[in-house]
């Protein structure tokens, strides 16, 4: 009889506590320009049980991020029929010299390259080269101790015992898509372009 008594408060307690876990997390949510998501995304002002770990959302203002293998990176579009985001690493987006110099890397425990993207290579602080090294590398500057430092873009990107990369620095692989690619050297499009397009 006690216990008969006890459970039907324990179970009450429980429900309200689920009921309202289920309230916090059940609704779909705005972050930045996007609408309607859902779980496995969550916001970072909500709850960690929410969603994945690997997919918070940190919302700020137009911005979407998300941080993967401790990158930040920004969120151009997430399609969820076809089930792929379409992403850009952050610091790029503001400025190509501004960069922590790490390799772009996804978590493959949660995410794969789709077969439309493709690497390219960032080179840093190299000795000048001429196109005659290579058709498709583009020269830009970066700042450096108020001094211009030589840098280039290439794409497909290049081994890191390739001789470019030897008179270099530094030497970034990083995903770009294919089409940019091809607006790249076809179109001239410019780095900025190529790079703030993402990749997926």
């Amino acid at each position: 009889m006690f216990s008969q008594l006890q459970f039907p408060l324990v179970f009450s307690g429980y429900v309200n506590v689920y009921e309202e876990a289920y309230s916090k997390c059940s609704a779909s949510f705005s972050c930045g320009n996007f609408t309607d998501i859902g779980y496995p995304f969550w916001r970072n002002d909500q709850p960690d049980y929410c969603g994945h770990p690997g997919f918070k959302l940190d919302c700020q203002g137009d911005r979407v991020t998300i941080d993967i293998n401790s990158q930040k990176y920004d969120i151009i579009k997430i399609n969820y029929e076809a089930q792929f985001l379409k992403i850009a690493k952050a610091d790029f987006m503001l400025n190509i010299c501004l960069v922590s110099f790490i390799n772009s890397t996804l978590d493959f425990n949660l995410f794969e390259y789709t077969f439309s993207d493709q690497n390219a290579s960032l080179l840093y602080y190299c000795d000048h080269l001429t196109e005659d090294h290579q058709p498709r590398l583009q020269e830009f500057t970066c700042p450096i101790n108020n001094r211009h430092s030589n840098c280039y873009f290439t794409a497909p990107a290049i081994s890191s015992n390739d001789e470019f990369s030897s008179r270099c620095k530094i030497s970034l692989l990083i995903p770009v898509l294919a089409f940019a690619v091809e607006g790249f050297t076809i179109y001239s499009w410019s780095i900025d372009q190529v790079i703030k397009e993402g990749f997926e």
